[in-house]
């Protein structure tokens, strides 16, 4: 079929086709399916785009920067009954609209239930878009939807538009899975370490925490004050790559970034260091989280072993983090001098000399003080 293309036609098709090649200038997978979505809704005059991949550790497999997200849902639980969709994998078609898949059989696909109960009461009506079959047993799909018929970029002309840019859809779908392995790798190997683990991207923001890091920060009441050394680490090594790249190196590598945080339960080591083009979307930096004291008694064992009372142990596990007794007096709502004299008992029942061995005596696995 030939076609004339506007000025505006070819400005469109070089803004998508610049889109679908280029998924890595993206901060997320969604950034560039968004992107991509809204290149298309112009380039055919849409009301709506969705866009299906495989799932992935970056997003979900299927999205939409226009539709609810109840609506989107919906699209997602009816795939595997959309017969539209089974008929253009069937027919092979990797540009398909409604013409195309219904092939002349307007009875069954007015029948549908996905084309009444989800794709004509929020306005996907008319249809036109790609199929990629990128390996088997997988598929990739970008639907463009007019809440009403009748325009001729979703007919044969449409088509023909789209499949100008086909073979560029496919290269940014093949990218994109490409990463999606590698995202899924890097999980493994993250969920490995013995110690917490997050990384953020370029702009400071976190796009993955382990399993490990969530479960040692719900374990210590003061989380935030770990999560604020997180977040130091992060914006240092950030404004350092900003600046042009590491500031200090040693032996050829940049050196990391070290935050000591101590709190009332235990002693943590957060470093930090840039991970480069980590799972192709920019820089990425990588921040692990290490418990470098023991796991602290309970406050049973302190009971039994030492003695201290409630607020002894309250006020123990203040000095393991280090505070002076003007800040327990102010963090419990008591005098100095009331202070004072709980911080001596604790000591004494402890059998320490000083406030920088009341941490180690905590710990699990310390010897009990002399009765």
């Amino acid at each position: 079929m030939r076609v004339t293309l506007s000025t505006d036609d070819c400005t469109r098709l070089e803004a998508a086709a610049r889109t679908l090649l280029s998924p890595f200038a993206y901060p997320t997978m969604d950034a560039w399916r968004g992107a991509v979505n809204a290149c298309f809704r112009a380039l055919v005059e849409a009301d709506h785009a969705l866009f299906f991949l495989p799932p992935a550790p970056d997003g979900p497999g299927i999205y939409s920067d226009d539709l609810p997200p109840e609506v989107v849902a919906q699209a997602a639980a009816g795939m595997g009954q959309d017969q539209g969709m089974r008929r253009a994998l069937a027919f092979e078609l990797g540009v398909f609209n409604r013409n195309r898949v219904v092939a002349g059989d307007w009875a069954g696909y007015w029948r549908d239930p996905i084309v009444n109960e989800i794709h004509r009461p929020n306005g996907l009506l008319d249809g036109i878009g790609y199929l990629q079959l990128p390996t088997e047993g997988t598929f990739a799909a970008l639907g463009l939807y007019r809440e009403r018929g009748g325009t001729e970029r979703f007919d044969e002309f449409g088509c023909t538009l789209m499949g100008l840019l086909r073979p560029a859809f496919r290269a940014g779908v093949e990218m994109q899975l490409m990463v999606a392995n590698q995202c899924a790798a890097l999980t493994t190997v993250v969920e490995g370490l013995s110690e917490g683990a997050l990384i953020a991207d370029a702009a400071g923001t976190t796009q993955y925490e382990s399993a490990t890091l969530r479960a040692l920060l719900a374990a210590d009441p003061e989380r935030e004050r770990i999560r604020c050394g997180i977040r130091l680490v992060v914006e240092t090594l950030v404004a350092r790559w900003r600046r042009g790249g590491a500031a200090r190196w040693r032996d050829g590598r940049p050196l990391p970034v070290v935050q000591d945080i101590t709190t009332v339960v235990a002693r943590y080591r957060i470093r930090g260091c840039e991970g480069g083009a980590v799972v192709g979307y920019g820089t990425r930096v990588l921040v692990t989280v290490a418990r470098t004291s023991g796991v602290p008694l309970a406050d049973d064992a302190l009971r039994t072993t030492y003695g201290l009372t409630p607020r002894e142990i309250i006020v123990a596990r203040l000095l393991a983090g280090g505070h002076a007794n003007a800040a327990i007096a102010t963090t419990l709502g008591i005098r100095p001098a009331t202070a004072r004299r709980h911080t001596e008992a604790v000591l004494g029942k402890l059998g320490v000399s000083s406030r920088a061995q009341v941490a180690g005596r905590l710990a699990e696995g310390a010897p009990p003080a002399a009765r």
